[in-house]
């Protein structure tokens, strides 16, 4: 069974209330019959906003420590900013 997923809209729900969802189709859709198409409404609880969060301070961090890194490359690698100012003869 495969599953083919678009987003087509989204609303902001409070919790407890009740919603209708109202489809109106241009068309009769009997071309879709054969993919047997439903609709899925989901709701996006915590876990989806806490990973979102997490995502989002990782990336941070590593943008940080990338920054850090190409500061600090030129004085740590062989050969580097004059060998380190080594300056013997």
């Amino acid at each position: 069974m495969s599953c083919a997923n678009q987003s087509i809209g989204n609303f902001t729900g409070q919790k407890g209330q009740r919603y209708v969802l109202v489809v109106d189709s241009l068309t009769d859709g009997s071309e879709l019959d054969e993919a047997n198409p439903h609709i899925r409404v989901v709701s996006l609880d915590r876990f989806y906003e806490l990973s979102l969060v997490i995502g989002g301070l990782l990336r941070l961090t590593c943008i940080g420590l990338a920054l850090i890194g190409v500061a600090l490359g030129p004085f740590l690698w062989p050969g580097g900013i004059e060998h380190n100012n080594n300056n013997d003869p």
